[in-house]
C-alpha cells in the first residue's frame, strides 16, 4: 500500500475518529475551573519486572469528596505491568479503574495531608489481577496537595496497617529544551509527563519499531518524514492547554500502550497502522478544529 493510500485509509479509520473525538472531550474540559492532578509511580524491581501507576483526582474534592461536584467524586487509577517469560520476550498488560471517594479525614501526624478512604467503582479497561489486595476493591490514600509547590504533593497507596505501598508524585516541569524528542515526539512527551526514565520500556520498544520496521522501507520512511512534520506542532498545542498532563494520560493509554502491545506479539503492520490513525486523530483534534 503507498503512502497516499495508506494515509486515506487511515484518515477513514474508526480509531481515528474515536480518538479525535475522546481527545476533543478532553480539550473541552480544560475550560472547566478546575482540571484533575496526575501523580505517577515507576516501580522496576529488576531488569524484567516493571509496574507504572497513575492517579488523577480532583484537588478540591480530596478534604470533602461527599460534597464534590458529579465526577469529581471519582479518582482513575491506571496500571500498568511489563515482565518477560522464559524466552527473554516481554509481556504487558494494562488495566483502568475508578473509585469514589467516600470519606476523608485529616491525618493527625502530617499537617495538611488528609487520609481518603475509597471504593472501587467500576472497571474501565482490564481486569483487577494485577492490584494489591489492600487496594482491590477498597483503597486507602494518603494525600498532600502543596499550595505553594506542586512538586512538594504526593500521594500514597497504603495497606490496611496505614504504611504506603506506593509513593505517587507529579510529574516533573518539563525542562527548558523541551527534552531530548530524538525523533519519536508525541511517545516522547507522554513519558517525559509521566516521570519514566528515557530508557523505559514503551521508548525502546517504540524507538526499536521505528528503526528496524518503519524505516526499513521507503514507504515507512514517507510516513516517518510526514511523522517528524507534523508530531512537534501537535506536542506543542497540547503543552499549551493548562490539563495537558491529562492529555498526555489520556494518549498513553490510548496510543502507545496498545502500540507496545501490537509490536510485541509481532503484529507490525497493525501497530503502525494504530499509530498512524492515533496521530492523524490528534492532528485532527488540534490542528484542523
Amino acid at each position: 500500500m503507498n503512502r497516499r493510500k495508506f494515509l486515506k485509509v487511515a484518515n477513514q479509520g474508526a480509531l481515528t475518529a474515536a480518538v479525535s473525538l475522546g481527545f476533543s472531550k478532553l480539550l473541552l474540559a480544560q475550560d472547566a475551573a478546575e482540571t484533575p492532578l496526575v501523580f505517577y509511580y515507576y516501580y522496576a524491581s529488576n531488569a524484567s519486572d516493571k509496574r507504572n501507576f497513575q492517579i488523577s483526582i480532583y484537588p478540591s474534592a480530596v478534604k470533602d469528596p461527599k460534597n464534590a461536584a458529579g465526577s469529581k467524586k471519582y479518582l482513575k487509577l491506571y496500571v500498568a505491568k511489563y515482565w518477560k517469560n522464559e524466552n527473554g520476550d516481554w509481556n504487558h498488560r494494562s488495566s483502568s479503574f475508578e473509585y469514589l471517594m467516600k470519606k476523608s479525614k485529616e491525618d493527625k501526624n502530617v499537617a495538611g495531608k488528609n487520609i481518603l478512604t475509597c471504593k472501587m467503582s467500576s472497571v474501565l479497561s482490564g481486569d483487577t489481577q494485577d492490584l494489591s489486595a489492600d487496594f482491590a476493591k477498597n483503597m486507602t490514600l494518603g494525600v498532600f496537595i502543596s499550595d505553594a509547590n506542586n512538586q512538594d504533593s504526593y500521594i500514597e497507596i497504603q495497606d490496611k496497617s496505614g504504611k504506603a505501598i506506593y509513593t505517587l508524585k507529579p510529574p516533573a516541569p518539563p525542562s527548558d529544551n523541551g527534552g531530548d524528542y530524538d525523533g519519536c515526539f508525541i511517545t516522547t512527551a507522554c513519558v517525559n509527563s509521566m516521570n519514566l526514565p528515557d530508557d523505559c520500556h514503551e521508548l525502546q520498544t517504540l524507538r526499536s519499531f521505528r528503526d528496524d520496521y518503519i524505516n526499513s522501507t521507503e514507504e515507512g520512511k514517507e510516513l516517518a518524514k510526514l511523522y517528524y512534520q507534523i508530531s512537534p506542532e501537535i506536542v506543542e498545542q497540547i503543552n499549551a492547554y493548562p490539563n495537558s498532563r491529562e492529555l498526555y494520560a489520556y494518549i498513553y493509554e490510548k496510543m502507545i500502550i496498545p502500540a507496545v502491545d501490537l509490536v510485541e506479539k509481532g503484529e507490525q503492520e497493525k501497530a503502525k497502522q494504530h499509530y498512524m490513525e492515533c496521530v492523524l486523530g490528534l492532528k485532527r483534534s488540534l490542528l484542523e478544529a
